[in-house]
């Protein structure tokens, strides 16, 4: 097959070539998670910069398209994937019927675009981590839960003394309160539900005297507009316990291809001793079991105690960076320097914040949005 590599700088045509063929591919990939369908990565591709956007679409002997890539220019020479700081995982898009060199020729073609790009969250399970597997350095740790197939399985599979635990807290809650809901989000409560994720994530934050990831208001616009499209597509899974219509906690996950990725979340610091997010949490486990049929639940990137109280191991994120002369060679460095420092000062402000607490209290949140 011959293959040929159409540069793309318009966000607008990159959107109308590839929107539904990339979320087609998407969702027949293995590896392929929510942060891969359209409904995310439409909503970050609309959030570059003019003149930051480059797109890449791989075109086989017909010249339709098999391959594509969507990138944001970050800095002389520098390219990064869509999504690259809100984003666990990182990826292209291959069609399941491309050869078996599609993306061998899709990553020459991105070399050439810069002396240095970088793919710094990968799926060891997606096209790049299938392809590249040998070249690429390991990354943060993805704390992985496998699900049981029926839900009184799953049940069971929770670990005995946490199982009690929660039963005891929900008991405990709903003798406190009038009445205590789980729910759902869907298109009458969204709005007022990411309101509530949101007031409950940044208090988080704020007790830490931080500003936290929704700050400001172009953030918050982002989330809720990346919201609606996972809405939409019928991806979202936005989680949220209420004591008298007062939500308590709130648990923001993804659903896609047999995978439930759980986001962020937050919770209520007056209810903590109901450990509302975990009750919250075993909500959406169940319901990833129940409703999407899920066979993985993915706590994504943090090491966390609460996230090993339910069972999860370790699974490494990928990440692959091309360089391109010394330029691209230095910029590679640096980002290795880099990604060693970030390590590092997030083991200390876990010790800081999370250690101890985390077993004591097994509320402790973690952050997925790199602000």
């Amino acid at each position: 097959m011959t293959y040929r590599a159409h540069l793309v700088t318009s966000a607008a045509a990159f959107t109308d070539a590839m929107e539904a063929l990339w979320d087609t591919w998407a969702s027949d990939t293995p590896g392929a998670t929510a942060m891969q369908r359209w409904a995310w990565v439409g909503a970050n591709i609309d959030r570059v910069p003019r003149g930051m956007f480059v797109g890449l679409i791989l075109r086989g002997s017909d010249d339709l398209p098999i391959a594509a890539a969507a990138f944001k220019r970050t800095g002389p020479g520098v390219l990064v994937p869509i999504g690259d700081g809100v984003s666990d995982y990182l990826d292209i898009a291959v069609s399941p019927d491309a050869p078996p060199t599609t993306i061998d020729h899709l990553i020459d073609a991105i070399s050439e675009q810069a002396p240095a790009v970088l793919f710094r969250q990968c799926h060891p399970n997606g096209p790049l981590g299938r392809a590249f597997r040998g070249a690429m350095e390991d990354g943060e740790a993805c704390p992985v839960l496998a699900l049981a197939p029926t839900v009184e399985e799953q049940q069971l599979a929770i670990p005995k003394r946490l199982r009690q635990n929660l039963n005891y807290a929900d008991r405990a809650l709903r003798k406190q309160a009038s009445e205590v809901t789980y729910r759902i989000a869907d298109q009458d409560s969204l709005a007022g539900d990411i309101d509530a994720c949101i007031r409950l994530h940044q208090d988080r934050w704020r007790r830490r005297w931080m500003p936290g990831t929704f700050a400001g208001d172009t953030h918050k616009q982002w989330f809720a507009d990346v919201s609606q499209r996972l809405l939409n597509a019928g991806l979202l899974r936005l989680h949220t316990l209420s004591v008298d219509d007062k939500v308590i906690a709130a648990i923001y996950c993804m659903t896609s291809g047999g995978t439930t990725i759980y986001y962020l979340g937050g919770f209520d610091q007056e209810y903590h001793k109901w450990s509302p997010g975990m009750l919250a949490t075993r909500a959406a486990i169940l319901h990833a079991v129940s409703a999407d049929k899920s066979h993985t639940f993915d706590f994504l990137r943090g090491n966390e105690p609460y996230k090993y109280r339910w069972g999860a191991i370790d699974r490494l994120n990928m990440r692959l960076l091309l360089t391109r002369g010394p330029y691209g060679t230095a910029i590679c460095a640096l980002e290795r320097q880099r990604f060693a420092l970030e390590l590092k000062l997030k083991d200390r402000m876990h010790n800081l914040h999370a250690g101890k607490s985390a077993h004591a209290r097994p509320d402790a949140v973690s952050d997925k949005i790199n602000p």
